[in-house]
């Protein structure tokens, strides 16, 4: 199950609704005369594409409208800087002054995602067997013939992966070493798996409820100009998918960007300021509420074809949305038995502050380069 997107998106055109803001009718005001400036793009789009002109004709006409209709927007991001942005600042003057990283930001509320203290750094090697077999199988045999206490190696997790392979999650750099030490020394192992450690990969960011009628080059070109901390940013849409209002884009971008704009609420794109966050990509399984794999793909034997596991109270037989009973996380529940912790599982199996989560987040941080020196 890919992480909810369930932030609460502005599309005031204007700016945020501090005091420095305009007046509701300036508002209305000027939120008119923008849709007017789009519907009147749109037919003289409409004209020129009657007019019996030639092709070369109507694509300059076309040009000279667009370059119009660009100025009319830039003027737009002017008024949201105005009345908008320069009142954020104004009352956010100190958290300016003291800038510091996201990955360093305390934090607070709901703002947990955007702002959460720097996670602890992780270590990940990844396993591949060369013949056909499931994870369980390369989990089995590695396990059977390295031993982490005999080479002074902290494990973290075990976790598996696509292609009957495995992810070994240590707290250092130095642990993955001595793995991969021993792996290469174990014949039997170094002949049929591979061992290699993860690429990383660029942050990314979610931008809520984009115009649908905005192509891929017009999102990434609006991000660049209407933003000022994104205009020598290197940008890549990842992909785009439909909402109920617009669509949400995936946008990865380089190192230094992200850690100037993750703190922001929102982004310059057109006639709107969007909500966005960082883009991390939690999976979790309806079937046996572990993270990693989803239903179709589950191989937990407990729960069989037909079975279900309610994710609120963690018994079977019902639905999360049918259930009476207290929320009682499983997870949580599964781990204290299994490792004498005491985590508190007051809460349902997909809670964004459940402490099995947080850790399934704080891996998928582990894959991501924020370009960060220890």
């Amino acid at each position: 199950m890919t992480d909810e997107v369930n932030a609460e998106v502005g599309t005031n055109p204007v700016g945020t609704v501090d005091n420095g803001d305009l007046q509701d009718a300036d508002k209305a005001e000027i939120e008119a005369l923008m849709e007017k400036a789009l519907s009147s793009e749109k037919a003289l789009n409409a004209l020129i594409a009657t007019s019996g002109l030639n092709q070369t004709k109507q694509d300059k006409l076309r040009s000279a409208v667009g370059d119009l209709y660009k100025v009319c927007w830039q003027q737009q991001v002017l008024i949201s800087h105005a009345c908008g942005t320069l009142s954020d600042k104004e009352s956010s003057r100190k958290e300016t002054k003291d800038k510091v990283l996201y990955s360093q930001a305390v934090a607070k509320g709901s703002d947990r995602d955007r702002s959460r203290s720097r996670s602890k750094k992780q270590f990940n090697v990844i396993i591949y067997p060369k013949k056909d077999q499931n994870s369980d199988n390369t989990k089995k045999d590695i396990q059977s013939k390295i031993s982490p206490s005999k080479i002074s190696v902290r494990v973290n997790s075990v976790k598996n992966i696509k292609k009957g392979g495995i992810l070994i999650n240590t707290p250092s750099d130095e642990d993955i070493d001595k793995l991969i030490d021993e792996f290469k020394k174990t014949d039997s192992l170094f002949q049929n798996y591979e061992i290699s450690k993860p690429k990383l990969f660029n942050p990314s960011i979610v931008i809520f409820q984009v115009d649908e009628q905005l192509t891929q080059e017009e999102v990434l070109e609006g991000l660049k100009i209407q933003n000022e901390d994104l205009a020598e940013a290197t940008l890549e849409a990842r992909s785009s998918f439909k909402v109920k209002t617009g669509k949400n884009w995936i946008i990865s971008l380089d190192q230094d960007s992200f850690q100037k704009i993750i703190a922001k609420k929102k982004l310059n794109l057109y006639w709107n300021r969007l909500n966005f966050k960082e883009n991390l990509r939690v999976i979790q399984c309806f079937k046996c509420a572990r993270y990693g794999h989803i239903a179709k793909n589950c191989t937990d034997t407990e729960y069989r074809e037909g079975q279900i596991l309610c994710l609120n109270c963690g018994e079977k037989g019902h639905k999360f949305s049918d259930c009476k009973n207290s929320p009682n996380c499983i997870n949580c529940q599964k781990h204290n038995l299994k490792f004498k912790s005491k985590f508190k599982v007051d809460h349902s199996a997909s809670d964004p502050h459940c402490k099995i989560r947080e850790k399934e987040v704080d891996l998928q941080r582990s894959r991501i380069d924020y370009g960060i020196q220890e």
